[in-house]
């Protein structure tokens, strides 16, 4: 089962279905997410422990997660201090951290995955994680979703960030650069435009410019928007796919020609 351990100050994890009121919904569509805050002490430092994994038999394990985060530029004031450090258990020893901690303040907002590399740790027979979230301020706040334990391909392709008709981040999770992909927009699941992606090394992200054009048949209409990469190589379609957009198209105010004779 998954427990809870309260480190210093108030406890701050709790699991939502959604968060209507900051516009923030589970990053998988499972209606369910968890959420970092602190609710009334000075600080907040928790840790939210995982089940006991077998790790024995694996060859590049990971830890992998998505995170909500705030654009840093409208964050300034939290200075960094709104956090989540990944930690693993060996054996019932004590929790030790992997990899650098996390910032809720990052280069963009919204949902970014994030793996964390567990290859030390492959032959372990009994492992736990602990997602230690820490904050010294009682209105910065993040979400976490979709966390899995996989074995690391050779390649991955993640796409994340997509803002609906602009733009997508595409990462390559896997241990190979990628070459010869596509991002392909949907609009209401019909394709409106096919990418061609941008070689991309290991642990690197890019941002792709959709700059769609829409039908005038569907101003002032709702419209679902999702991206998808299509890639032959990629070992790993879970993270192939965005969660979707709903907006509406806004008509031109520029003149045209009616009832033409």
């Amino acid at each position: 089962p998954w427990t809870t351990e309260s480190i210093e100050g108030s406890f701050g994890w709790e699991c939502l279905t959604n968060d209507k009121s900051a516009g923030v919904y589970p990053q998988d569509d499972d209606k369910g997410f968890i959420k970092f805050q602190n609710s009334w002490d000075d600080r907040a430092d928790s840790r939210l422990k995982t089940p006991i994994f077998d790790l024995s038999g694996s060859k590049n394990p990971t830890f992998s997660f998505f995170m909500f985060h705030w654009n840093a530029d409208d964050v300034e004031a939290d200075g960094g201090m709104t956090k989540i450090a990944i930690e693993i258990s060996v054996d019932g020893g004590e929790f030790i951290q992997v990899g650098e901690a996390i910032t809720a303040a990052y280069d963009r907002e919204g949902w970014v995955e994030h793996r964390i590399d567990l290859s030390e740790f492959k032959n372990a027979k009994q492992v736990q994680f602990g997602l230690r979230g820490s904050t010294d301020n009682n209105w910065m706040y993040f979400y976490v979703d979709n966390i899995h334990i996989d074995e690391q391909e050779d390649y991955d392709l993640a796409i994340a960030g997509f803002s609906g008709t602009t733009n997508a981040n595409v990462n390559e999770e896997g241990m190979q650069t990628a070459s010869g992909y596509t991002i392909d927009l949907y609009q209401d699941d019909n394709l409106i435009q096919s990418l061609k992606g941008d070689d991309i090394e290991p642990g690197e992200a890019k941002t792709v410019d959709a700059k769609v054009i829409l039908n005038a048949s569907t101003a002032d209409k709702e419209s679902v928007f999702y991206a998808v990469i299509t890639y032959d190589k990629d070992r790993n379609t879970e993270n192939n796919q965005t969660s979707s957009v709903t907006t509406t198209i806004k008509g031109t105010w520029y003149p045209g020609i009616e009832n033409l004779n």
